[in-house]
């Protein structure tokens, strides 16, 4: 049973990632990547919300686990997020896309939206049952 959780709380985290990665990809195509990193904390946010939302949704733990969970989970998608993004963008122009200051805000944006998407996983249980 806590394989099964833990698998479903890695799936979460990857899937938040991966939506990151592929909203970078496509604002990066249609406009500059000055206008891409102004929208990163935005899309950080929104995607860790969405993976704080789906961990508590996945893994059930609506009332044993309070939002540190949603928020860990968020963070964790923050921070492989900024991650990818800086090591992708080392391989392809040779300098950081992202400074350490960056990482930071991204993984707290992560911590915060995260766990109010857990919160309101919880919310909607709540009233739904």
């Amino acid at each position: 049973m806590k394989n099964k959780m833990i698998g479903q709380l890695f799936y979460s985290i990857v899937i938040g990632a991966a939506g990151n990665l592929v909203l970078v990809v496509f604002i990066g195509g249609i406009a500059s990547m000055h206008v891409v990193f102004l929208l990163l904390p935005w899309m950080v946010g929104f995607n860790a919300a969405m993976t704080g939302y789906m961990a508590a949704e996945r893994t059930r733990l609506f009332y044993e686990v309070k939002s540190w969970l949603g928020g860990a989970a968020g963070g964790t998608s923050g921070l492989l997020t900024s991650g990818l993004i800086d090591i992708i963008g080392r391989r392809l122009t040779g300098y950081p896309l992202i400074q350490p200051g960056d990482h930071a805000l991204l993984v707290a944006i992560g911590l915060v939206c995260g766990a109010l998407g857990c919160w309101l996983a919880r919310k909607y249980y709540q009233i739904k049952v």
